[in-house]
């Protein structure tokens, strides 16, 4: 899988019985290929990336969730589960009964559909690299009152 390469923190294995717990409470059994990541990377921090080809959404994650974390919200949509963090706030998100992977929109609720499985969506993420990036000029910017003083403090100034 491309996306191994991507893995910043490591959860590790999931926990005897981890997955069994999550497809109880979720009432159905995970997709076979996202069950199998689980068993061996159950949680993971990823570095910055996105979906090879793509450009609105990015479809990458700046994480996935353990097993323990999965479950049905009252703002995923009906079917699917939230498996990872997809950056400002947005989810990935996997069907359950597809095994489709999707970007969910959280200030609108809008899905956009990103592979037709786990796999395929792990292992199409690449690196982030400033050429992906827009180029921005910032005319200004500001900071907390505080701040400054805080940061000198932490010695980070």
């Amino acid at each position: 899988m491309a996306g191994l390469d991507l893995i910043h923190k490591d959860g590790g294995p999931a926990a005897d019985g981890a997955l069994e717990q999550a497809e109880e409470a979720l009432g159905t059994a995970l997709p076979g290929d996202y069950r199998a990541f689980l068993a061996e990377h159950d949680g993971v921090r990823l570095d910055d990336n996105r979906l090879e080809g793509a450009k609105a959404p990015s479809g990458g994650a700046d994480g996935l969730f353990a097993a323990r974390e999965l479950r049905r919200g009252p703002d995923v949509p009906n079917g699917m589960v939230a498996i990872g963090d997809a950056g400002g706030g947005d989810k990935i998100a996997l069907a359950l009964d597809s095994g489709k992977v999707f970007q969910w929109e959280h200030e609108t609720g809008e899905v956009a559909e990103l592979a037709p499985s786990f796999r395929a969506w792990f292992d199409a993420l690449v690196p982030l690299t400033d050429d992906d990036l827009p180029d921005v000029v910032v005319h200004s910017a500001g900071v907390k009152r505080g701040f400054l003083k805080r940061m000198r403090r932490q010695g980070r100034v």
